[in-house]
């Protein structure tokens, strides 16, 4: 009987990390599907990280297993888009369990940088930057711990 307990409870564990994966990736599915937003996903970034122009962090990209792009240049025509994407992403990454890495709020624009640990050794890392009439979000998944 415990073993049986102990087996239900790692599924569980494992269907929800799964679910909080599907979600971020269905968010950005999303807004990647409308021709207001450019989007840019890259699955494997093994081929990145031997790029000599970008050796300082080809140490980082080894451990990244993906990143996503999502950038919505604010028009008047857009503007409502704009307002229902911030208000998602809000949602999104407030509710969540995301620990706040990097905030800065200036008159600029702002800039938040959140992190959310799934399992040892997987992580999401989300980068959300709005300056000016340009919002950008960016989401790097993979071994991305400080260690």
């Amino acid at each position: 009987m415990k073993k049986i307990n102990l087996l239900l409870i790692i599924i569980v564990a494992l269907s929800a990390t799964t679910v909080k994966a599907q979600n971020l990736d269905r968010f950005f599915n999303k807004y990647a599907k409308d021709n207001n937003f450019q989007y840019t996903a890259i699955d494997n970034t093994s081929d990145l990280s031997k790029n000599k122009k970008i050796k300082g962090v080809s140490k980082l990209l080894k451990k990244v297993e993906g990143v996503k792009v999502l950038k919505l240049n604010i028009t008047n025509d857009n503007a409502p888009l704009a307002n229902e994407f911030a208000r998602d992403i809000y949602s999104t990454f407030t509710n969540k369990k995301f620990e706040t890495i990097v905030s800065n709020d200036n008159e600029d624009g702002n800039v938040n940088i959140l992190k959310r640990v799934l399992k040892d050794k997987q992580t999401d890392i989300i980068v959300i930057n709005k300056e000016g009439k340009e919002i950008i979000l960016i989401w790097l998944k993979g071994d991305v711990n400080e260690s």
